[in-house]
C-alpha cells in the first residue's frame, strides 16, 4: 500500500448530482427601469412595464416587482390607472435579486404613485392609482406596496369621484370585485368619496347581486381624506353586497372634509342590502372621534381593536379597549409606540393562516401574543442587561435597571427587532424557580449572549480576563431543586430544538442532569438541534446517558462551534462523557477535555456517522478522561481532522486510550502528541475494523498498553510521516488483518526504513515521560536531537500546516520531527531594553521555549516577565534586571 495521506482523503470527496425539477409556477418580474430584454422573464429580463406584465399574466401566475416607483401612465391622462387580474398574486418589496418570497427585504419598498404629472402637485394625479375591474376575487392579490397620490375630484363625477388609492367596482348585476390586499401602506390619497378604497356594490333599483367585498390584511391608512369616508367608503345600496373583512390594520389621522362624515369609513347601505365590516385587531387614532364611522344600514363587528373612547357606531365584541394616547410612533407611522396599549392584546387565537408570518415591516408578526395594528411592537434596543443583584425597574436597558434573570431577558428578545446581544453579570442563573426538569434556557437566535461582567462594564474589552484556567463569573445552573442533590437538577441546562444557531460567551454551565427518557437522556449541559457558537465557557459536572456536557445533532451545513472553552468532569453512563457529536459539524478550537468520564465510549468525545470534512480540532488538549472504549475520543464511522492537539492521561478499560477510532473512521493527526494514555490494546492510538490512523508530524511516548502501548490496528491500517514513536511499553501492533506504512519515522526497535535511525537513535526529548498513565514529561526536542532537521524535505504546509504544536514556525530549515520544531535561534542586536523588538534578531521578542543568546547587554524593565527556553551568552552578553521584573525559564 502506498502511502498518502491525500489519496485518503480524494477517497472521501464524492461529487453528488442533482436532478432539479423545474419550477412549474409561472414568476414574471418588474424593475423600474427594464434590464435585459426587458420581457419580464427573470430579474436580469425585467420589464419596466407593470401593467402590461399584469395583463399577460394567467391565472396561478406571480408578478415580483423590485422596490422603485412606478406610475400607471407616463401621460397625462389622469384616468388611466393600474389594475389587478383575477387569479394573479402581485408582490411588491423586493430588491431585485431574490429567488423566493421569504428573501424580500422590506414590504413597503415598491411605490404605486398617482402622481403622473407636476410632480409634488395633486391637481393634476390619476383619478385612481388603482382601478379594479369587475371579476376579480380573493385570489386577486396585492402584496407589499405602498399606494400614494391618488386624486378622485374630477369635474364629470362618478365613479372618478370616488377611492383615490383603490377602486373596487362590482357595480352591477352578478358583477364581483373582491380582492385580497395584504402588507400594503395607504398614504395621501384623497376622493370625493373613499379617499383611500372606494368598494362599489352599487346597483339600481332593477337588478341585484353585485358584491365588492375585499379583505384587507396588516394594511396601514395615514392622511387619506375625502368628502364622505376619508380611508374607505364601502356602498352597497339597491340590493348590493360588501361584507369587508379587515384584519391587523392602522388608521391613523384620516378626515372627511367640511360637512362630510366618516374620517375612517362610510358605509352606506339600505334595506335592501347587505353591508357588514369586521374588524378584527385594529388600531384607530385621530380619524374624526365621533365621526371615525358614518354608518347607513350597516353592522360593524369589532374585536380585539382599540379606539379612541369618543368612537362609536360599531358593535362592542371580544377584547376591544381604548386609549386617550396615541398608540402610534409619530402622527404618519403606525408603527407602536412603546408602551402602547395594542401591544400582546391582539386576539390569542390569531393564526398564521389568518394574517401570514409577517407584519408590514416584514418582521416576524408573532412575537408572543400578537398585537393589535399592522406593525407588530419591536423595541430598537440593541442590548439587554441582565444582573442578579439589581434592584432598579428591570427594563434590561442598563446595568441600573437590568433585568435579574436570564429567564426574563431572553423572553423579552421576541419584543426587540434589531437586538444585537444581552450582557450578562456575575452571578448564578436558573432557568426556572420550580421544579420542572424539563425546562431549560432556551438561548436566543442570531443574539449574542455574553456574561463575565461585573456589572458597571460599557465597552466588551472592560470585562474580565476569561481563559482556559480563569472561568467566567457568571453561571447557569441546572441545580432547580434540592441544592446540591443533582437527582432533581434540569435534565439540561440549554437546550436548542429549532435548529438555528446562537452565540454564548464567558459562561459556566452546570448541573444538568439527562437521565430522563429520549431525548432528556443526552446533553446535561447543553443539548443542541443547531449551530450555536459557544465561547469562553466552562461545562463542569454535568450528567447524561449520552453527552454528559454537549449533545450536538444536526442536519444543517454549518458547524457548532467551540473555542475557548473546558469541559470537566462530566460524565455519561453511556457515551460521549464531554460531547456526544451525531451525525453533524462541529469545530473544536482552542478547548481542554479534562476529567470527564463515560461508562462505555468516549470518555471526552463521541463522535457517531460524521463524515469527512465534519470534525476539526484544532489546538485542544485532552487529559485524564477515561472510558472503557476510547478513553479520549471514540470515532464510530467518523473521519476527524485533528490539528495540534495534546493527548495525556487518557485511558482505556478495553481499546484506545487517547483515540479509539472504529468501523470505517479515518482521524488525520498533524503536529500533535499522545504522552501517557494507557489500554488494554492502543494505548495512544486503537484502530479497529476497517480504519486508519493518518498521522504527520506527531510525538507518541510514555503510553502504554498489553498490545500496542503506542499504536494497535485491529484489521485496520496505520501511517506515519515525519513522526516519533518512542519510550512507549511497545511500538505498533498490528493483528492478522492489519498493516502499517511510515516515512521519515522514528520508531524505537523497529528498522523497517532507510534513514530512520535504524529504530536505535534516542530523539532526546527534553523531558522523557514515564511508562504508564500519567501526565509528567516534555516531548519537545533538545537542540542537540537527532530528530532536528530529519523530516522529509518534500514536507508541504499542506501536510502539516504552517506552525507546531506550541504555534511556532513549523519549518526551520528542513523539518524536524515530532509535533515540536526546534526554534531558530534569538539574539541580541544590540544594547537595549528586553521588551523592545529592534534589540531582537527578526524583530520579535523572544517566548517561552525559545532559545536565546546575548551578544550585549539587555535590561529587564521594572514589573516585566521576561520568558525563554534556553538562554545562552556570548562574551560581550549581560542581563541587569530592575525591580520586580522577573525572567521565567522553561527549557
Amino acid at each position: 500500500m502506498k502511502f498518502s495521506s491525500t489519496r485518503l482523503i480524494g477517497l472521501y470527496l464524492l461529487i453528488s448530482l442533482t436532478s432539479v425539477a423545474a419550477f412549474a409556477q409561472t414568476i414574471r418580474y418588474v424593475k423600474p427601469t427594464s434590464t435585459g430584454t426587458g420581457d419580464g422573464s427573470s430579474w436580469d429580463n425585467a420589464s419596466s412595464n407593470l401593467q402590461a406584465i399584469i395583463n399577460a399574466s394567467a391565472s396561478g401566475n406571480q408578478v415580483w416587482v423590485a422596490g422603485g416607483t412606478y406610475k400607471p401612465t407616463t401621460t397625462t391622462n389622469k384616468g388611466i390607472s393600474f389594475s389587478m387580474k383575477n387569479g394573479v398574486a402581485i408582490y411588491g418589496g423586493f430588491a431585485g435579486n431574490e429567488t423566493s418570497l421569504n428573501g424580500r427585504l422590506t414590504v413597503i419598498n415598491s411605490i404605486l404613485s398617482g402622481d403622473i404629472g407636476v410632480v409634488g402637485s395633486s391637481n393634476d394625479n390619476s383619478y385612481h392609482v388603482i382601478s379594479n375591474p369587475p371579476g376579480l376575487t380573493n385570489s386577486a392579490i396585492l402584496d407589499g406596496f405602498v399606494i400614494r397620490d391618488g386624486v378622485a375630484f374630477p369635474p364629470s363625477g362618478e365613479p372618478n369621484n370616488q377611492g383615490g388609492g383603490m377602486y373596487n367596482n362590482g357595480s352591477g348585476a352578478g358583477n364581483v370585485c373582491s380582492p385580497t390586499i395584504r402588507n400594503c401602506h395607504f398614504i395621501n390619497n384623497s376622493a370625493s368619496y373613499g379617499g383611500a378604497i372606494y368598494n362599489d356594490a352599487n346597483l339600481d333599483a332593477s337588478s341585484s347581486n353585485g358584491t365588492s367585498s375585499p379583505v384587507l390584511i396588516n394594511c396601514s391608512f395615514v392622511n387619506n381624506s375625502a368628502f364622505q369616508g376619508g380611508a374607505i367608503y364601502s356602498d352597497s345600496r339597491n340590493f348590493g353586497t360588501v361584507n369587508l373583512v379587515v384584519i391587523n390594520c392602522s388608521f391613523l389621522n384620516n378626515s372627511y372634509t367640511v360637512n362630510g362624515t366618516g374620517g375612517a369609513f362610510r358605509n352606506e347601505g339600505t334595506s335592501f342590502s347587505i353591508i357588514n365590516l369586521t374588524l378584527t385587531n385594529c388600531v384607530f387614532f385621530g380619524n374624526g372621534g365621533a365621526n371615525t364611522f358614518s354608518n347607513n344600514g350597516t353592522v360593524i363587528s369589532a374585536n380585539y381593536s382599540l379606539f379612541e373612547p369618543s368612537v362609536i357606531g360599531y358593535n362592542n365584541g371580544s377584547g376591544n379597549a381604548t386609549t386617550t394616547t396615541s398608540p402610534f410612533l409619530t402622527s404618519t407611522n403606525t408603527q407602536l409606540l412603546a408602551g402602547s396599549a395594542a401591544i400582546d392584546v391582539g386576539d390569542p387565537n390569531t393564526t398564521t393562516a389568518t394574517v401570514g408570518t409577517i407584519d408590514l415591516a416584514g418582521s416576524d408578526r408573532f412575537k408572543g401574543r400578537i398585537d393589535m395594528g399592522a406593525y407588530e411592537y419591536c423595541d430598537p434596543t440593541t442590548r439587554l442587561y441582565v444582573r442578579a443583584s439589581a434592584t432598579g425597574a428591570n427594563t434590561g436597558l442598563n446595568w441600573t435597571n437590568a433585568f435579574p434573570d436570564l429567564q426574563s431577558a431572553l423572553n423579552y428578545v421576541s419584543k426587540t427587532c434589531n437586538l444585537e446581544e444581552i450582557w450578562v453579570a456575575g452571578g448564578t442563573y436558573k432557568p426556572t424557580s420550580t421544579t420542572d426538569r424539563t425546562i431549560s434556557f432556551s438561548m436566543s437566535p442570531n443574539v449574542r449572549i455574553i456574561g463575565g461582567f461585573v456589572g458597571n462594564e460599557s465597552v466588551l474589552s472592560q470585562r474580565p480576563t476569561i481563559n482556559l484556567t480563569t472561568p467566567s463569573a457568571t453561571t447557569l445552573s441546572g441545580d432547580i431543586g434540592t441544592a446540591g442533590d443533582i437527582t432533581d437538577n434540569t435534565y439540561h441546562v440549554i437546550r436548542m430544538l429549532t435548529g438555528e444557531s446562537f452565540w454564548l460567551d464567558g459562561f459556566v454551565i452546570t448541573g444538568g442532569n439527562a437521565n430522563g427518557s429520549s431525548p432528556n437522556n443526552m446533553g446535561g449541559g447543553m443539548y443542541s438541534n443547531g449551530t450555536p457558537d459557544i465561547r469562553n465557557c466552562l461545562f463542569i459536572n454535568n450528567k447524561a446517558t449520552n453527552g454528559g456536557g454537549v449533545y450536538n445533532f444536526s442536519s444543517s451545513t454549518e458547524s457548532t462551534k467551540f473555542a475557548g472553552c473546558v469541559f470537566q468532569n462530566n460524565s455519561a453512563s453511556g457515551v460521549g462523557g464531554a460531547m456526544d457529536n451525531e451525525a453533524c459539524r462541529v469545530e473544536v478550537d482552542g478547548c481542554r477535555f479534562k476529567g470527564n468520564t463515560a461508562s462505555s465510549q468516549g470518555g471526552g468525545v463521541y463522535s457517531l456517522n460524521c463524515q469527512l470534512l465534519w470534525l476539526y480540532f484544532r489546538t485542544t488538549e485532552f487529559e485524564s478522561n477515561s472510558a472503557s472504549f476510547g478513553g479520549g475520543m471514540r470515532n464510530w464511522t467518523s473521519s476527524p481532522i485533528i490539528n495540534n492537539c495534546t493527548f495525556k492521561g487518557n485511558s482505556a478499560g478495553s481499546l484506545g486510550g487517547g483515540i479509539l477510532n472504529f468501523s470505517f473512521s479515518i482521524s488525520f493527526i498533524n503536529n500533535s502528541i499522545f504522552l501517557g494514555n494507557t489500554a488494554s490494546q492502543g494505548g495512544g492510538v486503537c484502530n479497529e475494523t476497517n480504519s486508519t490512523g493518518s498521522f504527520t508530524n506527531c510525538s507518541l511516548s510514555g503510553n502504554s498498553a498489553t498490545n500496542g502501548g503506542g499504536v494497535a490496528n485491529l484489521n485496520s491500517s496505520s501511517e506515519f510521516l515525519n513522526c516519533i514513536l518512542w519510550g512507549n511499553s511497545t511500538g505498533i501492533y498490528n493483528d492478522a488483518e492489519s498493516f502499517f506504512n511510515y516515512k521519515f519515522t522514528l520508531i524505537q526497535n523497529m528498522a523497517l526504513g532507510a534513514g530512520i535511525f535504524n529504530g536505535i537513535t534516542n530523539p532526546l526529548f527534553v523531558n522523557q515521560p514515564p511508562i504508564g498513565l500519567g501526565t509528567a514529561g516534555s516531548l519537545r526536542l533538545k537542540a542537540n536531537s537527532p530528530a532536528v532537521n530529519a523530516g522529509d524535505p518534500g514536507t508541504s504546509t499542506f501536510e502539516t500546516g504552517p506552525v507546531d504544536l506550541l504555534g511556532r514556525p513549523r519549518f526551520v530549515g528542513q523539518i524536524d520531527l515530532g509535533a515540536y520544531e526546534l526554534p531558530a535561534e534569538i539574539y541580541t542586536l544590540k544594547n537595549g531594553l528586553w521588551n523592545d523588538p529592534t534589540v531582537w534578531s527578526g524583530n520579535q521578542l523572544p517566548a517561552l521555549y525559545d532559545y536565546v543568546r546575548l551578544k550585549h547587554v539587555v535590561t529587564i524593565p521594572a514589573s516585566y516577565q521576561a520568558q525563554v527556553g534556553t538562554l545562552l551568552y556570548d562574551s560581550g552578553g549581560k542581563l541587569t534586571v530592575n525591580s520586580a521584573a522577573k525572567l521565567q525559564i522553561e527549557p
